[in-house]
């Protein structure tokens, strides 16, 4: 599928081809015309003895024969007396002369005007596609894995729900921006956002999204357009299968059973051994199992941390805990 940009590409460059031939073959044309060449003094011959002259064109002539009558009202006119009225020497020498402003003419039309398109095409080209909330719901999913749109809930990135006119870097509850991003000046609109979107390292070099960038145009205009709408509390529901790139949606840690809440950890040799609330005993390698925090609304319950099982074949898992503080004094080493 040809998109937007692509075509507008071709135009450009199309319209940039044309200019050049233009400013090429026309002042061929017009040096010849302006040096009295022998094939002007055989058309003005042939224009005094027969009354017609073949057309000038950009590949010398095209064969068509005019007449005078044919010629009025044309840029290249001739005026004043006819060339019968007038002798062999004005005649040749005086339309020699209007000749050669006529193709000056003709030059000076032929390269304006792709000038004009071509100006026009580079306006047209510069414009940023308008962006639609509706497909920049469907665009977002991309961007789940990392970032949600609910107010005061941040993953690996930020929450976006209210970026818009914001500085970056400033988002209240989020902590783990990067240095290079908290000193940027940038503040996200329109164009920014596009910049961002399309090379977050090339905006501001050094900062810490992995994301590489995207590269179509009209998803990054519909992105923005989401994002603004978002933020004016007026976004469309999120696409279907939105969560998919980021995986099972997170469970809220304090409405899980005994059989998942922790009440002690043994570590020995090179195993921990951690004791469920309903009694059990589960051994891990250590280096399967590790150990997390989440202050989140979705957390576990203070002093109630849990076991989160994780890889497909059940041999790793996550002991999850409400705070750091809590880690050290649940485990004991003893064999």
């Amino acid at each position: 599928m040809t998109t937007p940009s692509s075509r507008w590409r071709r135009i450009l460059v199309a319209a940039m081809v044309v200019v050049v031939l233009a400013l090429v073959v026309g002042g061929v044309v017009v040096g010849a015309r302006r040096d009295g060449s022998l094939d002007t003094l055989t058309d003005l011959e042939q224009l005094d003895r027969y009354g017609e002259v073949p057309a000038f064109t950009l590949t010398e002539r095209s064969g068509r024969r005019v007449t005078t009558a044919d010629l009025r009202g044309a840029v290249w006119v001739v005026h004043g007396p006819s060339p019968r009225e007038r002798s062999p020497a004005a005649t040749h020498a005086g339309a020699s002369r209007e000749v050669t402003d006529m193709t000056m003419k003709r030059g000076v039309l032929l390269c304006v005007l792709p000038g004009v398109a071509l100006g026009t095409a580079m306006h047209g080209a510069a414009q940023p596609p308008e962006g639609t909330a509706a497909r920049g719901a469907a665009v977002f999913r991309q961007c789940v894995a990392c970032h949600t749109v609910e107010s005061g809930v941040h993953l690996t990135g930020p929450s976006l729900a209210h970026v818009w006119g914001r500085r970056a870097a400033t988002v209240e509850g989020f902590t783990r921006y990067s240095e290079p991003l908290k000193r940027a000046t940038v503040v996200w609109d329109a164009p920014t956002l596009d910049r961002w979107l399309r090379d977050p390292q090339g905006l501001v070099p050094g900062n810490l999204m992995t994301f590489p960038g995207l590269k179509d145009e009209r998803q990054r205009a519909d992105l923005v357009a989401y994002l603004r709408a978002v933020d004016a509390g007026q976004a469309p529901a999120a696409a279907p299968g939105g969560r998919m790139m980021a995986g099972p949606a997170r469970p809220d840690l304090k409405t899980l059973g005994p059989e998942r809440r922790v009440k002690g950890i043994r570590h020995c040799g090179d195993g921990y051994h951690v004791i469920t609330e309903d009694g059990r005993t589960v051994p891990f390698w250590e280096f399967n199992l590790r150990f997390k925090t989440d202050s989140s609304r979705l957390g576990p319950v203070a002093g109630k941390p849990v076991l989160v099982p994780a890889g497909m074949q059940g041999d790793r898992a996550s002991v999850v805990f409400s705070s750091p503080a809590e880690i050290g004094r649940l485990i004991e080493t003893r064999c």
